[in-house]
């Protein structure tokens, strides 16, 4: 699941997590699919919650963590389904999920949607290519106290320059 970082932002607190999130958010587009990975409390789902309101998904709309769900769905201009792997413990549990349904969807004309999917190196899945590459990094700041992340986005093909230019300018 490993891919080359194209960039890496750095977030020390959840606001921060959360505006990169929304940064994402909006450059995504109809048939993306994104691998999150991220230690446990690294933030994914904060990023996740800034991703859905950078997509158009009405602030009001309480994103969370999908670990006894497995799947939350999120309605906007494009619909975020956003699964949590955490609590997957065979691959049966993702078929049953239909998870691999979603990744594939790329290919279906009406793709009116996004895949987000948190744990995302749980399971030997394989994201389409031109899927994002998301894994969030803690790392220890200044102040031992204060927890930071790395953030480091990859892309599998050219758009991965488009969309390093597009974070650069927001």
């Amino acid at each position: 699941m490993k891919r080359a970082t194209l960039f890496s932002l750095e977030s020390a607190t959840t606001e921060a997590t959360e505006s990169i999130g929304r940064r994402f958010g909006r450059h995504l587009r109809a048939g993306d699919r994104v691998a999150l990975t991220g230690e446990l409390g690294s933030g994914k789902t904060t990023l996740v919650r800034g991703v859905a309101h950078g997509m158009g998904i009405d602030p009001q709309e309480w994103v969370s963590s999908p670990t006894y769900a497995l799947l939350h769905e999120y309605r906007g201009p494009l619909t975020l389904y956003h699964f949590d792997l955490y609590r997957i413990r065979h691959e049966a549990e993702v078929l049953d999920l239909g998870l691999p349904e979603y990744l594939r969807r790329q290919e279906d004309k009406t793709r009116d949607h996004v895949v987000v999917v948190e744990w995302a190196d749980r399971m030997a899945l394989k994201f389409p290519p031109g899927s994002f590459y998301v894994t969030i990094e803690c790392m220890v700041g200044n102040d031992s106290s204060e927890l930071q992340r790395r953030i480091c986005f990859g892309h599998d093909e050219a758009r991965g320059a488009d969309f390093f230019d597009f974070m650069e300018r927001q």
